[in-house]
């Protein structure tokens, strides 16, 4: 039941999720075909507009997703499954954003750092998933993707601005 519960009030996170997937495969075509450069100040504000989209799209869920349960799933669902709406809605929204992140660090790094984060995010997400949810349960895993997805956010942005920073402008 926990996991049909989760699925639920995920599926409006994970919807935009796939409505912004093609968005970042243009960007990362656009960003590695440019043949100018990026510095930290351009890196900056293609962080500060990814964070606000991702505010406006954690706003849309926070709406939706109640309205979403409500229709299709009924009030038994919603009133079993509100406890951990906030909690899946911030995830998946930071699990967009860090996608989105991801691809416009890798315009102008090296592969290999795709490999480290996505290894290392999986470790993070890993031991937290395993220690919370046993701990609390579904409330447990969605807070705990939560923080996995927040670190990545935080180790993709870190190493962005460290590579645009040791090389000042960065060709991509």
């Amino acid at each position: 039941e926990a996991v049909t519960q989760y699925y639920v009030v995920s599926l409006i996170g994970k919807t935009m999720v796939i409505l912004v997937a093609p968005i970042n495969t243009i960007m990362i075509s656009y960003l590695t075909k440019k043949k100018e450069n990026i510095d930290r100040k351009q890196y900056m504000m293609l962080v500060g507009i990814g964070a606000i989209v991702s505010i406006v799209f954690l706003m849309c869920a926070i709406i939706a997703t109640p309205v979403f349960i409500k229709l299709f799933y009924g009030n038994k669902m919603y009133n079993s499954v509100k406890i951990i709406m906030i909690w899946v809605n911030i995830g998946q929204v930071l699990n967009m954003y860090a996608g989105f992140l991801l691809m416009l660090i890798l315009s102008f790094t090296k592969e290999k750092w795709q490999i480290i984060l996505q290894v290392v995010h999986l470790i993070v997400m890993v031991v937290l998933v395993l220690i919370c949810t046993y701990k609390y349960g579904i409330i447990g895993f969605a807070i705990s993707s939560l923080f996995a997805n927040a670190f990545r956010v935080f180790a993709v942005f870190i190493i962005g601005f460290l590579k645009i920073n040791d090389n000042k402008e960065v060709t991509c």
